[in-house]
This record gives C-alpha cells, sequence and structure tokens, in this order.
C-alpha cells in the first residue's frame, strides 16, 4: 500500500522547480514539505528534474500569455508531442519515487488521466 500520495500536474506560470508536483495527502505534507512539492525535496535522478522543468517550460508555452482565452498557439501534433512525452516522464516519476508512492498525472488540459 502506497503511503505517498503525488500528482503530476503542470501548473500555469510559476516557477518550474516547484509548480509540476503536488501532495495529495497528508504523509505526502509532511514528507515533501507542504503541497506545491519542491522537485529538489523527492528523491529522484538530477536527468528527471532537468526533464519535469523542461516540460514546465514547454507546457508554458502552450497559452498565447497576452490573450489567454484565445485558442493555444500548440498545433495537434505538438499537443500529441508533449503529452507523449509527458507520460514518459510521469513513468519516470512513478519508478524513481518507488512503492512507497502513488503517482497520478492530471493531463487536465487533454481531459486525461493517468495512474
Amino acid at each position: 500500500m502506497s503511503i505517498y500520495e503525488l500528482r503530476l500536474m503542470f501548473e500555469w506560470g510559476g516557477p518550474a522547480d516547484e509548480s509540476v508536483v503536488w501532495a495529495m495527502n497528508e504523509a505526502a505534507k509532511e514528507k515533501f514539505g507542504g503541497y506545491a512539492i519542491k522537485l529538489d525535496d523527492l528523491p529522484i535522478s538530477e536527468s528527471l528534474k532537468e526533464e519535469l522543468m523542461r516540460l514546465h517550460e514547454w507546457h508554458d508555452t502552450a497559452m498565447n500569455w497576452e490573450s489567454p482565452l484565445d485558442p493555444s498557439p500548440w498545433s495537434e501534433e505538438e499537443k500529441a508531442r508533449f503529452l507523449e512525452e509527458s507520460v514518459q516522464a510521469f513513468q519516470r516519476l512513478c519508478k524513481e519515487m518507488g512503492p512507497e508512492c502513488h503517482v497520478v498525472y492530471d493531463a487536465f488540459d487533454y481531459g486525461e488521466k493517468f495512474g
């Protein structure tokens, strides 16, 4: 049984190192220091931290920041590429966090949930 429940969710804006992984239960909040978890507080590889920050920055390009209600500037192909790469990062996160963690990926932009 998992002790820590986490959510991978790319939040608009915000610092890339703490706008990606979120604590979903009290045990996770206590262990990792709050709701928004700093990537440096997770026992994951530097390469995964870098990948999650890259994906966060890429995710932020999906919005027209000058007119946020306008359609995304991303093509359907770019959306598909982002989803594919972010699911791969999610799978790595699950593996690196180990069996004590249950991680879900809330790809809300796509109406999909993984985990």
